[in-house]
């Protein structure tokens, strides 16, 4: 009897200790987690990323070519001390090879950049990838040779720095646009230009407004529009007159090459986009 009680009581105290700690077991670490092949295997001859880096910049990511083994995404994550972190630009390609991929980047922290390549496994043109959840995610990344399809840039600079405080724009929102728009308020670190530009696919466009500004702050001031008011939203943007004094050089297809570009404070442009009413 004393055997039987005993052995009855050791049962219990096991039934005990493993209700006690189940909640505690950890799942499994990821494959991604654990340095395996997470992704969609594919040879070097089917997926391949070439960057033009002389053409690329902090405003877009260019690559000359792309070989893609089915449709896919190419993506720009901000490099994070060698490590991939937030995503900061994306363009879907179709399988084979497609050239001249242009990809206009969000605001970075740095000039480092990765190009990544994923598969568009999930709904058609719906980018379905999670960080947080990268094994179970429809659109993982390209793997070749046993690990990801990656390409680390160093991206050319573009603008004009300027400290906190040094320069800045505000403009109000326009009750209704005629041949001018005019600016709240404008702080230039030296002479400089107001530029007002189209939006094109949500960036700063052609250029359909000018006016040069001296160093200092001025408030309401007009910038005349070369060919009516905008019909859509519209950016304007503080440039550093930084080529030859009084002439605007900038040209939208080059902007590295040209010698007027806009300030960077912060890593933003000194610029303010302006819905238009309908």
């Amino acid at each position: 009897m004393h055997r039987h009680l005993v052995r009855v009581a050791l049962v219990c105290c096991i039934l005990l200790l493993a209700v006690a700690t189940g909640g505690c077991v950890s799942a499994p670490a990821s494959r991604a987690d654990r340095g395996l092949v997470w992704g969609f295997v594919s040879s070097a001859q089917n997926a391949e990323l070439v960057v033009d880096a002389p053409k690329s910049s902090v405003l877009a990511v260019v690559l000359s070519k792309v070989v893609a083994p089915e449709a896919a995404w190419v993506c720009v994550y901000q490099n994070e001390g060698g490590v991939v972190g937030k995503m900061v630009g994306q363009v879907l390609v179709g399988p084979g090879v497609t050239k001249n991929v242009e990809i206009p980047l969000d605001p970075l922290k740095s000039d480092k950049v990765f190009v990544l390549m994923h598969s568009d496994r999930g709904k058609p043109g719906v980018f379905e990838f999670d960080p947080a959840n990268k094994d179970s995610s429809p659109d993982r990344p390209v793997f070749v040779g046993g690990v990801e399809l990656s390409v680390p840039v160093i991206l050319a600079g573009y603008g004009v720095r300027a400290a906190p405080g040094a320069a800045r724009i505000a403009v109000y929102r326009q009750g209704s646009i005629g041949s001018t728009v005019t600016v709240g308020s404008v702080l230039a670190p030296a002479d400089s230009w107001i530029v007002v530009q189209q939006q094109q696919k949500g960036r700063p466009g052609k250029v359909i407004g000018l006016a040069p500004v001296p160093a200092g702050t001025l408030v309401d001031y007009p910038v005349a529009l070369e060919s009516g008011p905008p019909q859509d939203s519209f950016f304007v943007t503080l440039f550093a007159d930084a080529g030859v004094k009084g002439k605007f050089e900038f040209s939208l297809t080059s902007p590295l090459s040209s010698p007027d570009q806009p300030y960077y404070v912060d890593g933003a442009p000194v610029s303010a986009e302006i819905p238009v009413k309908k």
